[in-house]
């Protein structure tokens, strides 16, 4: 069986060598009166910097993001939007940007869509059981206490075999091409109930072969 594999999310941790995502948090409420097809395409959430604006106020948006980075020396590759809201015209522009990995959504394992982009999901917000897959954790550190960071210790000390890299994730994944989980990012409230359902399922299934059997001797029969 493929162990599920934990790609730790490092936005904003400067880690320049493993080419930290981008990511601005801040976030204004959706435009009003937006049609259905400008509204965001991963998150039912209504606060967005992004889905439904025009195309140039994003593109602006999204140079002055990159700049900010490349001030201090790192190069952003990695797309991963304040409150997960953004639109079709946000993956159109993010190319533009040097940008062809969309870190968002719920579904199980990356895959190659249109304009050549990477879609690798983001579904955990802390470590926890998960099916076979790749699985990203998402962390907003900065309000943790003492008792928070012990167990994001513990917890990397317990996965520490499960989690990889962005790089890895790549190779391991590179071309590969599905249209359910392209359908299903675009579907997020069906896309969270089935990541939610699969994720207690495989919880129940560890734990309930963790538990001892009860020895039976073997008789043999004529």
């Amino acid at each position: 069986m493929t162990r599920s594999k934990i790609f730790g999310n490092e936005c904003g941790s400067g880690r320049r060598e493993a080419g930290p995502s981008l990511c601005m948090a801040f976030s204004t409420n959706t435009p009003p009166n937006m049609p259905a097809s400008l509204r965001p395409i991963v998150t039912p959430r209504k606060k967005t910097e992004f889905a439904g604006f025009t195309a140039w106020k994003q593109a602006e948006k999204l140079r002055r993001g990159v700049e900010i980075f490349e001030r201090h020396g790192v190069k952003p590759r990695v797309w991963i939007a304040p409150n997960d809201s953004f639109d079709r015209t946000t993956v159109s522009l993010l190319p533009q940007f040097g940008i062809r990995i969309i870190c968002e959504g719920c579904f199980r394992v990356p895959f190659l869509y249109q304009r050549k982009m990477v879609w690798i999901p983001q579904q955990l917000y802390g470590f926890r059981p998960a099916p076979p897959g790749v699985w990203t954790v998402c962390y907003h550190h900065n309000h943790w206490t003492a008792s928070d960071l012990a167990k994001f210790r513990q917890d990397l000390v317990r996965y520490r075999t499960e989690i990889c890299s962005l790089d890895e994730v790549l190779q391991a994944w590179a071309g590969r091409k599905s249209r359910w989980p392209a359908w299903l990012y675009a579907h997020p409230r069906l896309a969270q109930l089935v990541i939610r359902c699969e994720l207690k399922l495989w919880e129940w299934w560890v734990s309930d072969w963790a538990q001892p059997r009860p020895f039976q001797k073997c008789v043999p029969t004529r």
